[in-house]
């Protein structure tokens, strides 16, 4: 304990070590039980009072049995290791309903064998480190960063039945993906996951591609996409606009160098999620004594969107002064974090507001682009050739104009064909 503490600060201490050391924890020993009485024991103790999570449940009445670690938490760590970052308990437990074919929330850990639940971890492991090489690849550099924890599930099912999946599986569950976490369609309820699950069917690659996306639905207004007040990464949209400011490579202001994952998000991005992520370079009120810098989308009831207040923030680890480092920094650094000479200059003659509206500009314009380039939206979801010429898999009826309503007018022309003629004659996709 430092020695410069306050006696209160001390005496705190103690007491609360005290407390610690003489806490009694109630212990129940049962004998001569045999594993089915000791497991209706545990269950009792854990509904009352605060219950176990789902995924602590699993891990003592299951993973504890199958040995060497393996755990929920040994099933995160590819992801842990490419510096995706550790994934929620409760998400590993819900992936892994979905590779077993349980419904999500449905399985029971009591009746779960451990033989099945290895086999299951097993394959959830390999699925999740491909799933962190996919979304990485696609934008998303973390795990803290996925606009939701439905794709995470859907995906590691995904990959578990389909390992190696075709350059253009990739590219259409990339826009599913981003068209969910834009549009905010992806919400983690089980029953929305469940639906997403079913639609990946064993041997049909492509056309489970193919069904996710038409859960997207039509995109909705851009005008209605715009947020309002402060920016926040809590929300979709937030870690949406982070992944799309992390796109630009962002640059240490003091060195110039390239800002790695272990410098934003801890070794391994075990760090703790996306907390200090972003840094205020415009605070409220700096140090004590100087000037105080205006915050248009704190001081203002409503505002156009919330670029302004991502303006007011930099994805950098702490500096002790942003001004300095700001005035310090080379071109190239400033401009990978949107800021110009014009917003510098503003910067440092105290003009907050011209730095905010300078930066807002830059940052919202980026984003566009990031989306633009992500969604796709105007670009054919069609599967491969290949998959049509094949018919769109075993006993598909394929409605091409419901499936793909941007096809061209040949497609349209195909369509009127007879029924027995499109099954053995796909149109074109060219």
């Amino acid at each position: 304990m430092p020695a410069e503490l306050p006696r209160e600060t001390k005496r705190a201490y103690f007491d609360l070590g005290k407390q610690l050391r003489e806490y009694q924890l109630p212990l129940y020993e049962v004998d001569g039980a045999d594993e089915e009485t000791l497991r209706h024991v545990f269950d009792r103790v854990n509904t009352s009072g605060r219950p176990m999570q789902r995924d602590e449940v699993f891990n003592a009445l299951v993973g504890s049995k199958i040995g060497e670690g393996r755990d929920l938490a040994w099933s995160t760590r590819a992801t842990v290791e490419r510096g995706f970052g550790a994934i929620k308990a409760g998400t590993l437990l819900n992936a892994l309903e979905g590779i077993h074919g349980t419904r999500v929330g449905g399985l029971d850990p009591h009746t779960f064998s451990v033989q099945a639940a290895a086999v299951a971890l097993q394959t959830l492991r390999p699925a999740l480190g491909a799933v962190a090489q996919f979304l990485q690849a696609n934008g998303v550099p973390h795990s803290s960063l996925c606009a939701y924890e439905l794709p995470l599930i859907v995906l590691a099912r995904f990959w578990a039945l389909f390992p190696r999946p075709s350059d253009r599986s990739r590219r259409l569950l990339a826009r599913w993906y981003w068209r969910g976490a834009v549009d905010e369609r992806h919400g983690s309820a089980s029953g929305a996951a469940q639906r997403h699950l079913d639609e990946i069917r064993d041997g049909d690659e492509e056309g489970s591609v193919a069904r996710l996306l038409r859960h997207g639905g039509e995109a909705p207004d851009r005008s209605a996409r715009r947020s309002s007040g402060a920016f926040s990464l809590n929300g979709a949209r937030g870690k949406v606009h982070a992944c799309a400011l992390l796109h630009q490579r962002p640059r240490d202001l003091r060195t110039g160098e390239v800002l790695t994952l272990d410098d934003l998000f801890g070794v391994e991005g075990e760090r703790d999620g996306a907390t200090g992520l972003l840094q205020r370079v415009v605070p409220q009120t700096r140090d004590a004594g100087s000037e105080k810098f205006s915050d248009p989308a704190l001081r203002r009831d409503e505002t156009e969107n919330w670029f302004p207040s991502l303006a007011t923030k930099l994805i950098h680890p702490p500096v002790r002064n942003w001004r300095v480092a700001i005035g310090e920094a080379d071109v190239g650094a400033l401009a990978s974090h949107g800021i110009d000479e014009a917003a510098r200059d503003s910067l440092l003659r105290g003009d907050a507001d011209a730095f905010v509206a300078h930066r807002a500009a830059v940052l919202e314009g980026w984003v566009a682009a990031f989306v633009d380039a992500r969604t796709e939206r105007e670009r054919d979801d069609a599967p491969s050739i290949a998959h049509l010429a094949r018919g769109g898999g075993k006993n598909r009826e394929w409605d091409w104009l419901a499936l793909f309503p941007r096809r061209s007018s040949l497609l349209a022309s195909a369509h009127a064909a007879p029924p027995r003629f499109r099954r053995e004659f796909p149109p074109s996709s060219d």
